[in-house]
């Protein structure tokens, strides 16, 4: 890896990595002793751990994938190509332009004490809108919809390298109160990447 990553960004990059690699030993720790059973859990967390850090010639995941990966600046700045004002203000108003509401919102629910925020992705899969049980618009850091650099739907794999990475990372932006170990289980534990992994091992 040390070969890939030689700029300020992939060493910004690096760190976060050995950051993820502690919270993931942790994380696999916890589900061994005490949440064992769930296969969404439990494959999310081989695909994390095998494709990101499984430094073999064979390997698709981070090694070969690096440059895929925004820089923190680029990550946090993201929000710029998708103008607050562009966005469908309602539920109602999300469905009239034709956005999908069936992609998942399980990473999108920590404001939320009864997980019941809903997401919107727009035609083109690269603009999200978050709303909360009441059809109003989520704007906490937090929760927030972010903009895509690749279509979850069209693209799961640079989907996962370029969006979702960067934010079990560094979170949406600099206000975001999460920290890594709460992003990482919402996504191991209620989210889902098994569209990106069984991609990687049909690429692979």
């Amino acid at each position: 890896m040390q070969k890939t990553l030689r700029t300020a960004k992939d060493k910004e990059l690096l760190s976060g990595l050995h950051k993820l690699r502690s919270e993931l030993r942790i994380l696999k720790e916890e589900y061994a002793s005490e949440h064992s059973g769930n296969p969404r859990a439990e494959k999310n967390l081989r695909f994390l751990t095998g494709e990101l850090f499984q430094e073999t010639e064979s390997n698709q995941g981070l090694v070969r994938r690096a440059n895929e990966v925004p820089s923190k600046e680029t990550h946090y700045n993201r929000n710029h190509l998708m103008p607050a004002g562009s966005l469908p203000q309602s539920p109602e108003m999300a469905l009239a332009r034709g956005w999908d509401q069936g992609v998942g919102a399980a990473c999108h629910q920590f404001t939320s004490p009864d997980r019941s925020n809903i997401k919107f992705v727009s035609p083109d899969g690269h603009s999200e809108v978050i709303f909360d049980h009441s059809g109003k618009l989520v704007t906490a850091p937090e929760d927030y919809g972010t903009y895509n650099f690749s279509d979850s739907r069209q693209d799961p794999v640079g989907h996962f390298y370029q969006d979702v990475l960067p934010w079990l990372l560094w979170g949406n932006d600099e206000a975001d109160s999460t920290d890594m170990r709460m992003r990482l289980k919402a996504l191991v534990v209620y989210g889902g990447i098994e569209a990106s992994h069984s991609r990687i091992k049909k690429e692979s």
